[in-house]
């Protein structure tokens, strides 16, 4: 009877998902400022007000969500890092 029990846990354990940042594809993830001011090694006072002044920080632009955060994605930050923050295409 115990066995029966451990095979359901198991099972059910499998089944509960990951954390949606960490398993989601880089095209389809999201930073919030802070965490792109903090890779960018920047004060997140700076991407806003580079999004403000010019509509864009060297080429990154956020997308807005609904609940009116901005949302910088992923794969612009990272390849803007790797690049050695030479600027994006908008620049």
């Amino acid at each position: 009877m115990s066995d029966k029990f451990s095979k359901a846990a198991t099972a059910d354990s499998s089944s509960i998902p990951a954390p949606w940042g960490s398993d989601a594809p880089l095209a389809f993830r999201n930073y919030s400022t802070e965490q792109a001011a903090e890779l960018l090694k920047v004060k997140p006072n700076t991407l806003r007000a580079a999004l403000c002044r010019d509509g864009h920080y060297f080429g990154l632009r956020p997308i807005k969500s609904p609940n009116r955060f901005l949302l910088w994605p992923a794969a612009d930050v990272e390849q803007f890092i790797v690049a050695g923050g030479k600027g994006g295409a908008a620049c």
